[in-house]
């Protein structure tokens, strides 16, 4: 009876078996669409559209579900807009575990073509969208709490027991652009592959993970570990290492993502090994809630068209907290020499603090500026250090937030193929043969410094100041054996620079060319010729100074074309300049020697008194000439 019982209860099972699958092949599950796109913005708070729907059993594969070209789009804050698209989803569920164990077990997940499109706006049009949800929210805010409360134990348990076999996710795309910096920051995230298995919720579980970034080809690929626990709506992820070329990298599409980089002049391949390790992570409702990252790059190499030779040897560690970067080196070498760069951030997400500290260490000059600078060639070694500190990152916040002030010295400068002393003696035009007339009345060593090949520099020294997006270059020092050059400029982050200066030719030879050329006393300054230099405006890149050769003319012309006129309207008028010149030095020589005036009105009367008409010349000729 018992064996007859049994045999009913496997008739029954099978009917229901065979009932519930003619039922599923039959059931057209497009009449639910709407229903489902609502149940899903409903949950994710998102517009959701699904273009194709399809719902299909086997005994072998269990129940397949697809939907095609699904559609979701919304905003994660008032700023933050997001569109999900996945071309095709696949789902496959087993129909054997749940008929045995009660187990939810999907045997593979597959996502194709899934697309991601975040943009983060500087407008707040979807801010009014979100304040009406979240008022629709708040009117029902107790009775929603209370279903989520008495419904989370029976979810979660629901959620416990789905077992994922085996997910796929094939050819994935991330685009991110930030529109509230300007110039806009974007990037493209191509060719996402994905894949784990043995995937539940509340479990750790393995993963493996590839994607293209600023690359043409597939260069980024790391295996990891990873727990969902739904209970707390957290994420953790941890065991991550990661490994890749550099040289893999498209300069073209690193100058789309970083635009300054083309100022640098990065035009070649990078090269060097990039590594990470990520120890632990956990991202919750709030977001990043706990991040230890470390990384480092070794054996870099890259090649700037402002520089003649490749920086080599990059070598980099820094580590990332949820809230702090630093960078504990960035060193680099210039082919012979080096520069060591340590930076830190503090609460990059949000305050974006940030200081740096930047020492150079004996680089070559001409592998900085180029082997030649409109047209002259240079050497030297040059030495320095700069700090700064800032707050910001957008460039806007950059020019105005930032301070920094440091040094430069270059040791053993030089100016090959040029004679920094006869160029300037030559080029003050306005005194006819100026360089052979000195020449001609110095030493045979000093004849020595007009004939020499090249110009050295005895020091080269500058500070530096940046604030407020201006670069302030102070006490400039340039210094030869006969010259000195003091020099200040300013230039902004757009290349306009302003630059004054004076040259100076020191006492011995400034005395040698006053008593050669007697208009050159003219230009004296404390028992020195100063030379104007002509005040350059304009962009950096196109700077270029010489003497001003107008001031020079001016500082001639006021002290002796005032002179000559004098002579003139004097002899036109009969007065006789010699006389008056005597005995104004007459007076002077009285007034230094401290002499008491005498006590007899008489012997005042004897002294010659300046005739009213020179009076009235003088002062007219002073006032011109001022």
């Amino acid at each position: 009876m018992i064996k007859n019982i049994l045999k009913t209860i496997a008739v029954i099972m099978i009917i229901v078996i065979i009932v519930l699958f003619y039922f599923i092949k039959t059931f057209d599950i497009y009449k639910y669409k709407s229903k489902i796109e609502h149940e899903l913005s409903k949950a994710t708070n998102q517009s959701v559209n699904i273009e194709g729907i399809s719902l299909d059993i086997s005994i072998s594969d269990g129940v397949l579900l697809k939907m095609q070209n699904m559609k979701m789009s919304g905003y994660i804050d008032t700023q933050m807009r997001n569109e999900l698209k996945i071309g095709e989803i696949i789902l496959t569920i087993s129909v054997k575990d749940y008929l045995e164990d009660k187990k939810i077990v999907i045997t593979e997940i597959g996502l194709n073509n899934p697309t991601i499109e975040i943009i983060k706006t500087i407008n707040r049009e979807g801010e009014s969208k979100q304040k009406d949800q979240n008022s629709t929210k708040k009117v029902d805010s107790i009775k929603a709490d209370n279903e989520v409360n008495n419904k989370s134990s029976a979810n979660d348990k629901i959620i416990s027991a789905v077992m994922v076999e085996v997910m796929n996710i094939k050819n994935g795309k991330i685009f991110y652009r930030d529109e509230s910096v300007k110039p806009y920051f974007e990037l493209n995230i191509n060719d996402i592959t994905f894949k784990t298995k043995e995937f539940a919720f509340n479990k750790k579980f393995d993963y493996e993970l590839g994607l293209s970034l600023i690359s043409a080809e597939q260069n980024i690929n790391l295996q990891g570990s990873a727990l969902i626990d739904n209970s707390n709506s957290k994420v953790s992820l941890s065991d991550l290492n990661l490994k890749t070329n550099l040289s893999k990298i498209s300069v073209k599409e690193l100058k789309k993502v970083f635009p300054a980089i083309e100022d640098i002049g990065l035009d070649k391949s990078i090269y060097g090994f990039f590594m990470l390790n990520l120890k632990n992570s956990e991202i919750g409702k709030n977001g990043l809630e706990k991040l230890d990252l470390s990384g480092e790059i070794v054996d870099g190499k890259a090649s700037l068209s402002v520089i003649e030779y490749p920086i080599d040897n990059i070598d980099m560690q820094f580590n990332v907290t949820e809230k702090n970067i630093k960078i504990d080196q960035l060193f680099m070498y210039f082919a012979s020499g080096s520069v060591n760069i340590k930076a830190d951030i503090d609460d990059y997400v949000n305050k974006q603090e940030y200081s740096v500290d930047l020492s150079v260490e004996d680089v070559n000059v001409s592998e900085v500026i180029g082997k030649y600078v409109s047209g002259i060639k240079t050497q030297g070694r040059m030495f320095g250090n700069f700090k700064g500190s800032g707050q910001g990152f957008d460039i806007e916040k950059v020019k105005n937030n930032f301070y920094g002030q440091g040094h430069l010295n270059i040791d053993k400068g030089k100016i090959l193929d040029v004679n920094l002393l006869r160029l300037i003696l030559e080029k003050i035009s306005i005194i006819p043969n100026l360089a052979k007339k000195i020449e001609a009345n110095l030493s045979e060593e000093d004849k020595e410094k007009l004939k020499a090949k090249d110009t050295d520099f005895e020091e080269v020294k500058v500070d530096i100041i940046i604030q407020e997006g201006i670069a302030t270059a102070r006490n400039t020092n340039v210094g030869t054996r006969d010259l000195v050059i003091l020099a200040g400029a300013k230039c902004n982050f757009e290349g306009d620079l302003n630059f004054r200066s004076d040259l100076y030719f020191k006492e011995d030879l400034s005395r040698i060319m006053m008593q050669t050329v007697s208009e050159l006393a003219l230009l004296s300054d404390k028992e020195r010729i100063r030379i104007p230099m002509k005040t350059y405006e304009g962009k950096v890149d196109r700077f270029i100074t010489y003497p001003d050769i107008e001031a020079i003319g001016k500082i001639l012309f006021k002290e002796k074309g005032k002179s000559e006129l004098r002579k003139v309207i004097f002899n036109a008028l009969g007065i006789d300049e010699d006389q008056i010149d005597q005995q104004k030095q007459s007076d002077q020589n009285i007034d230094n020697s401290d002499l008491k005036k005498s006590e007899d009105p008489q012997e005042q009367d004897k002294k010659p008194e300046k005739p009213s008409e020179a009076i009235i010349i003088d002062n007219i000729l002073d006032m011109i000439f001022q």
